[in-house]
């Protein structure tokens, strides 16, 4: 391992984000075979009075987990009445990470298309309330030779 070069480690950073690749696949395929598997025995369990099957070493449970939802969408609407019930604790007004950090890579784009500072993108009261990080992956890209199996451990 001392003696791997840089090529050397990045042939296997290949070579694993490969095989991750086809387990992916694999996984993927799994999900759209066990998706209409699970409605028909959801069916028969619900059907026959069943709360779990064991079979061959496995148990196979029927779960009911219940979710709740603002009915039609309205937020606002139920978060009001939450607050009038007494039930306030259960409403935070929060931020969408997601959204807010596609929006500071458009605006971080932008600032330096016009050479404008990459770090003055919102007001100060904003950047003040805000930390940006950047996170640092590597990407593999394309296909290569292709080989199904699996990489060998090191």
């Amino acid at each position: 391992m001392a003696s791997d070069t840089m090529k050397d480690r990045v042939r296997r950073y290949v070579a694993l984000a490969r095989q991750k690749r086809g387990l992916e696949a694999e996984i993927k395929l799994l999900d759209e075979e066990l998706k209409p598997l699970q409605a028909i025995l959801i069916d028969e369990f619900l059907q026959s009075g069943t709360q779990h099957e064991r079979v061959d070493g496995m148990t196979v449970h029927l779960v009911f987990t219940p979710w709740a939802r603002p009915k039609d969408g309205d937020q606002e609407r139920l978060c009001t009445a939450l607050v009038q019930e007494g039930l306030g604790d259960l409403v935070h007004p929060r931020v969408n990470v997601q959204t807010l950090s596609a929006l500071v890579r458009e605006r971080q784009r932008e600032a330096l298309q016009s050479d404008q500072d990459p770090e003055r993108i919102f007001p100060p009261s904003v950047m003040d309330a805000l930390d940006i990080t950047v996170d640092t992956q590597l990407r593999v890209t394309g296909r290569g030779p292709t080989g199904s199996g699996p990489v060998a451990p090191r």
